[in-house]
């Protein structure tokens, strides 16, 4: 025990000893090092708040609408039937993180030749719209400017597949139409937004628009059979500042025969959530990313404490030789 205090006491008087320009060019450094550090997170902040308060970002549109007459739903519906027979039944693994019994669009004839000679004009004319993607000019414009990523055919049954949990669409903009009556054709469903605290159940031929980056799921049936015409669009060239509904504080929500209704949404709320749902879908899919950031983060507190304890020190030091001055 006495080596080790005789051995200390050798250390601590070596560090006493060290040039006091030395110690203050030390503490210099560790004080501009803090108001950069500083600096840096209170300009980041900023921009953040900047990004999130923009008005593209902290309103999200969420439109229900007529679409569709009854018949042309029924053809719809009809047609996937047959095209799945063909092909041996429905499919549900095109989706690998939130799968669905569903269909292409593109292996139903009738409904491919259907989006591409006016389905696709009137959707891409209303998204330009409601999301307000520039002044309208024409069908050529709206098509250089958005363009569509999967279109398809969900189809929900009390003895299969009967809801799908909250999840994002990987797209920035969504739509999807209801091809069969709630109430009469199949019991539940709907689509739960989950920043709104609400649930939309559309009439049969009604399409709900919403941003693909805000949390929805599709409601449970207990009956029937449900059948809906989901679409996934990405915007081309768009602003790296536009988040699609992520963070928004505002929900504008709109639906036939009712006035606008606007829903205040806490972000913090949003944000924590956020923060949730990214790191309970890491774990689910990429572990070794949770591991890796909790790594980082391990360090850059071991890195701190250090970085504290040193600067601990050369107070101490710095504090002894102007004692030692005042002595001599």
């Amino acid at each position: 025990v006495d080596g080790w205090v005789l051995a200390s006491d050798e250390i601590r008087t070596r560090r006493s000893m060290r040039s006091p320009d030395t110690t203050d060019v030390l503490l210099r450094f560790w004080g501009k090092a803090n108001v950069c550090a500083v600096g840096l997170i209170l300009a980041v902040l900023l921009c953040a708040a900047c990004v999130v308060n923009h008005p593209a970002n902290r309103v999200a549109h969420v439109v229900l609408e007529p679409l569709l007459p009854d018949d042309q739903c029924d053809r719809i519906v009809e047609a996937a039937e047959r095209a799945a027979l063909v092909r041996g039944g429905w499919m549900s693994h095109r989706h690998k993180s939130y799968p669905t019994t569903d269909l292409s669009a593109f292996d139903i004839p009738m409904l491919e030749q259907f989006w591409n000679s006016s389905l696709s004009a009137t959707i891409f004319k209303r998204m330009h719209d409601i999301f307000e993607l520039g002044p309208y000019v024409s069908k050529q414009q709206t098509e250089d400017i958005l363009y569509l990523r999967d279109l398809f055919v969900v189809k929900y049954t009390s003895d299969g597949q009967r809801s799908l949990s909250l999840h994002m669409d990987g797209s920035h903009l969504s739509f999807n139409v209801a091809l069969r009556t709630a109430g009469e054709d199949y019991t539940g469903g709907g689509t739960f937004i989950k920043a709104m605290d609400r649930t939309i159940v559309a009439k049969k031929g009604q399409v709900l628009f919403h941003p693909s980056c805000i949390y929805h799921q599709g409601v449970e049936i207990t009956e029937g059979t449900r059948y809906i015409l989901v679409g996934f669009v990405k915007v081309k060239n768009f602003p790296s500042w536009r988040l699609w509904g992520n963070l928004a504080t505002e929900f504008v929500l709109r639906e036939p025969d009712n006035q606008d209704q606007h829903i205040r949404v806490s972000f913090v709320r949003s944000f924590v959530f956020l923060l949730y749902r990214a790191f309970y879908e890491m774990s689910e899919t990429a572990p070794w990313v949770l591991y890796l950031l909790g790594g980082c983060i391990l360090l850059i507190i071991v890195l701190s404490v250090s970085i504290a304890h040193d600067h601990y020190q050369i107070s101490k030091i710095q504090q002894r030789t102007q004692n030692m001055k005042k002595r001599g």
